[in-house]
C-alpha cells in the first residue's frame, strides 16, 4: 500500500508536492503506523487541465523505470518553466500487511537525462522510525553515493561495467536479476519483494480501457484476480443494472486435443497458475486454467462469459460496452481482494453512469476492503458524498502550475456534518478544483 508520494517539477506540479495517504488517526511521528492509519480510498477531484492524471503518471513513471528502465517516460516531463531545474519522484509504500517496514523509492532527472536513482528502509516500530540507505546510485558519476556501507567494491564494478555496456536495467531490476553472493550487502530478498510488489501489487489502469497502462504484450505483467470468487461476483452484479443475469465459466479450450495441450502449456510455461482468473493482454477474454478431474484430460481452459436476461446467448467480455467492461472490472477487483494491493484509475468514472458510479461508491464504503487501496482521479462531485474528507484531494492550475490541497485543509471542513453543503460550497467555487465559468 502506498502511504505517501513526493514530486516534484514533474509535468504541471512545479513546487515540491507532498501528498500523505495517512489517515488522521495518525498525528504522532514517534507513533507506530498501523494498518487504519492508511487511506484506502483516495480521490483526486478537479477541473479538466488541473492535473489530476500527472499525479498519477508519476506513480506510472517509478513504476515503468524501476520494472523496466524506460527512460522514455521522462521525456518531456519537466515543468516546462524549469527545464534546467532537477526533478524529482518519490513513493514511499507498504510490502507486506505486517507493516513492520517501509520503502522509498525514487529518481532525480534534469529534462530526460538520469541524475540519479534509490531506496530507503524505514522501520516502523514506535520512537524508531529511521531511515536507512539500501542503495543510491549517481548515474552522472557512474558511482554508488556512500556505497561503502551498502556494497563491496567488487559489485561496484559489476554494476558500473554493466552500465557501460546497457541500459536496459535499473539497478533494482539489475539485482532482482543477477545472482548475488551471500556476502555482499545487498539484501536481495528484499529487492524481489520490492520488484514483485512494483510488477504484481501495484496495477495502473488507462481511463478510457480495462487493462494496465503498463500490462505488456510479452506477458511480463500479468492482469491477476488471485482469489476470485464467482458467487460474491454475481452477488454484487444483481446490484447493477447491466442487464447480465449472471457470469458463469465455461470450456473453451481442453487438452485431449493436442493442439489445445500445446496453447495451454505454452500459457503455463509464461507464468499463468492454476486457478487464478486472468484478464488477457489484449483485454479480450477472462480465462483461468484448471486441473480436469477426467485423468486422460490434464487441463481445462476456462472462459468467464456473463448471460443476459432472456436470451440463450452467453457474452464474451471483449463483446460488453466499455461502461460495462469498466464495472465488471472493478466489481472483479472487489471479488478477489488480495492484502496490500494497490488499484489506481485515472478518470475511473469514463464511460460509467453516474448513479451506477453512485452504487459502486457506496459498494466500497460498506466494504473494509481487506487491506487493498484504490486511488483515482475523477471529476465527479457526488464522490464528496461517499468519501471521508480526509480521502479527498482537490487540484487546481494557477499560472500553469497545479496545486494539491487535501480537502480538510479548508476551515470548517472537518466540522461540516452535511455534505450536501459542501458540495453546494464546492459548486459555488468556495474550494479549488471547479473551472471558472
Amino acid at each position: 500500500m502506498i502511504l505517501a508520494l513526493k514530486v516534484k517539477n514533474f509535468l504541471s506540479i512545479e513546487k515540491e508536492s507532498i501528498i500523505s495517504f495517512l489517515s488522521l488517526s495518525f498525528n504522532n511521528e514517534n507513533e507506530t503506523i498501523k494498518q487504519e492509519d492508511i487511506l484506502n480510498k483516495i480521490a483526486f477531484l478537479g477541473n479538466n487541465n488541473s492535473g489530476k492524471s500527472n499525479i498519477l503518471k508519476s506513480i506510472k513513471v517509478i513504476k515503468e523505470y524501476f520494472l523496466k528502465n524506460n527512460r522514455n517516460f521522462l521525456k518531456n516531463t519537466t515543468f516546462i518553466k524549469n527545464n534546467n531545474k532537477e526533478s524529482n519522484i518519490e513513493l514511499t509504500f507498504s510490502i507486506s500487511s505486517s507493516l513492520s517496514k517501509f520503502f522509498t523509492l525514487g529518481i532525480k532527472y534534469k529534462k530526460d537525462i538520469l541524475i540519479s536513482e534509490y531506496l530507503y528502509l524505514t522501520f516502523n516500530y514506535k520512537n524508531k522510525n529511521i531511515d536507512k540507505k539500501i542503495y543510491e546510485y549517481n548515474f552522472i558519476n557512474n558511482e554508488f553515493i556512500d556505497d561503502k556501507n551498502n556494497t563491496d567494491i567488487s559489485f561496484n564494478k559489476i554494476y558500473k561495467d554493466y552500465i557501460k555496456t546497457s541500459s536496459l536495467y535499473s539497478f533494482l531490476s539489475f539485482i532482482d536479476k543477477t545472482p548475488i553472493n551471500d556476502k555482499r550487502k545487498i539484501n536481495k530478498d528484499i529487492i524481489s519483494k520490492i520488484y514483485s510488489y512494483l510488477k504484481n501489487d501495484l496495477l495502473i489502469f488507462d481511463p478510457l480501457s480495462t487493462y494496465s497502462s503498463s500490462y505488456s504484450k510479452d506477458n511480463n505483467e500479468l492482469i491477476s484476480f488471485n482469489k476470485f470468487d464467482l458467487v460474491k461476483f454475481n452477488t454484487y452484479l444483481k446490484e447493477f443494472d447491466l442487464g447480465i443475469e449472471k457470469a458463469l465459466f465455461i470450456n473453451k479450450l481442453d487438452s485431449k486435443n493436442n493442439n489445445n495441450l500445446s496453447i495451454i502449456n505454452n500459457l503455463l510455461n509464461k507464468g499463468y497458475k492454476l486457478n487464478t482468473l486472468y484478464l488477457s493482454n489484449n483485454s479480450s477474454s477472462l480465462f483461468k486454467i484448471v486441473k480436469s478431474n477426467d485423468k486422460n484430460n490434464k487441463y481445462i481452459l476456462k472462459e468467464l462469459v456473463f448471460n443476459d436476461f432472456n436470451i440463450d446467448y452467453n457474452f464474451l467480455f471483449k463483446e460488453e460496452s466499455l461502461g460495462s467492461k469498466k464495472i465488471i472490472l472493478l466489481l472483479l477487483i472487489l471479488s478477489s481482494l488480495k492484502n496490500n494491493k494497490t488499484y489506481i484509475f485515472d478518470e475511473i468514472d469514463v464511460s460509467i453512469h453516474p448513479l451506477l458510479f453512485n452504487k459502486f461508491l457506496l459498494l466500497i464504503n460498506n466494504l473494509s476492503f481487506y487491506y487493498s487501496q484504490l486511488i483515482f482521479s475523477t471529476h465527479y462531485i457526488d464522490s464528496l458524498l461517499y468519501l471521508n474528507s480526509e480521502s479527498i484531494y482537490l487540484i487546481s492550475k494557477i499560472n500553469s502550475s497545479s496545486f494539491i490541497n487535501s480537502l480538510i485543509e479548508y476551515k470548517g471542513i472537518n466540522n461540516m456534518k452535511d455534505k450536501k453543503r459542501i458540495i453546494k460550497k464546492f459548486k459555488e467555487g468556495r474550494y479549488n478544483g471547479v473551472p471558472s465559468i
